[in-house]
């Protein structure tokens, strides 16, 4: 009898498992972003590999992509946040940012801002930043090259190729730390951050572009 028990419960616990999966795979990318949500919700490791199918597919729209991007950033395994890339203090990034010229290693330094666009019109950038938004657009480390460009046509330039030196920043460094994993995680090796982000850059008198 008490076997009975535990197998009609297994299969009861298995059955509210697939039943999402199922209904994922009937309705398309939005179904998915739900289904993420209840996976990680049971189960509370899920390796890298297995969320980089659901990160490609999340829509550029701002609901689907802050689900995934909110998921991800509470659920990814600690590794996938951690990088040999270098931390950056204001005085580098100032230093940087004020003797672009000087060399080219310092001209071949690509520095991110994360941050919405609705926030760069609103507040300004770090001089010579490009724009790749995290929040809005989870995907843009997976995609496509063509589906980057055809996303933001706004970077002409291009996404920086996977041996760049990077630079991310937001407004206080906890989308920018979420956008060095996705970056990491899609092959980018050499990813450094800028935990002070624009909030301290304007403190401490950076010039800003706008």
């Amino acid at each position: 009898m008490a076997t009975r028990h535990l197998v009609a419960a297994a299969t009861r616990r298995a059955a509210a498992t697939t039943a999402p999966l199922a209904a994922a795979a009937g309705t398309g990318v939005a179904r998915q972003c739900r289904c993420l949500s209840m996976i990680t919700n049971t189960t509370r490791t899920v390796p890298t590999t297995a969320l980089r199918p659901m990160i490609r597919a999340a829509p550029a729209a701002a609901t689907g992509g802050a689900r995934v991007f909110a998921r991800y950033k509470s659920e990814a395994p600690r590794e996938a946040w951690e990088g040999n890339g270098k931390i950056w203090s204001f005085e580098e990034v100032r230093d940087l940012v004020q003797n672009r010229n000087a060399s080219a290693a310092n001209q071949s330094v690509v520095i991110i801002d994360v941050r919405e666009p609705e926030e760069l019109k609103r507040e300004g950038w770090i001089p010579g930043a490009i724009n790749i938004p995290v929040k809005t657009r989870p995907t843009a480390w997976h995609d496509t090259e063509d589906e980057f460009e055809h996303a933001f046509p706004q970077v002409p330039e291009g996404r920086p190729p996977r041996g760049a030196q990077i630079i991310m920043y937001c407004k206080a460094g906890v989308r920018s730390r979420a956008a060095a994993a996705f970056a990491r995680e899609a092959g980018w090796t050499n990813v450094g951050e800028y935990p002070g982000s624009f909030a301290e850059w304007v403190e401490k008198g950076g010039v800003i572009e706008q």
